[in-house]
């Protein structure tokens, strides 16, 4: 995945720490909820991603959120561990700029 840039607005720059590192725990949850098969953390994650990286302003953690409910509901937890892995693989390369107003 290439890099991106978020550009995030100064007025959530001091809780930028606390999103990324609840997204970390996220894909801990996430990974968990994988082993044991339960669909319905997989979707209440996703949903949460979703509403979450959207008000951050995070366009494809928003989409990966999205995609993660689809599966959950659909039961297809297999694509949702190849989505784990590449939004592992985004976060680990996602550039963050604050913008100021």
């Amino acid at each position: 995945m290439a890099t991106e840039t978020v550009r995030v607005r100064e007025l959530l720059e001091e809780l930028i720490p606390f999103f990324m590192a609840k997204r970390q725990e996220d894909l801990s949850a996430w990974e968990d909820a994988l082993a044991r098969g339960d669909a319905e953390t997989l979707g209440a994650i996703g949903h949460r991603m979703k509403g979450t990286c959207a008000s951050f302003g995070f366009t494809a953690l928003t989409e990966m959120g999205r995609e993660l409910e689809a599966l959950a509901r659909s039961g297809a937890l297999d694509q949702a561990e190849v989505l784990l892995d590449a939004c592992r693989a985004y976060l680990a390369s996602v550039q963050i700029v604050v913008v100021r107003d």
